[in-house]
């Protein structure tokens, strides 16, 4: 069963990190040009592969940021002391 709370045709995390993880390596570059609420993109990040998502409903491209912002935040506390992470971008274009 998925959970589809930002897409209603999100697909479970697992399902695509073992699809991404099985025809890849480190470093690779994924590319999802339907990257809906984000999930593809996620599984790259957490599996050490870049990538490119492309979404035009601004409702899904707003809720993959938000969602990739959630796996990256952890990451970026452990490194980084001090820092307020608290202000979000607003767009794709204010993270690159």
């Amino acid at each position: 069963m998925t959970d589809n709370t930002y897409h209603p045709h999100q697909k479970p995390l697992e399902l695509i990190t073992q699809l991404i993880k099985n025809s890849s390596k480190e470093g690779d570059t994924i590319l999802d040009p339907y990257a809906g609420s984000g999930t593809t993109l996620i599984a790259a990040k957490l599996l050490n592969r870049n990538y490119i998502g492309i979404e035009i409903d601004k409702k899904y491209h707003d809720a993959a940021i938000t969602r990739l912002l959630q796996t990256i935040e952890p990451q970026i506390s452990k490194t980084i002391k001090g820092i307020d992470t608290t202000n979000k971008p607003e767009t794709i274009n204010e993270i690159t």
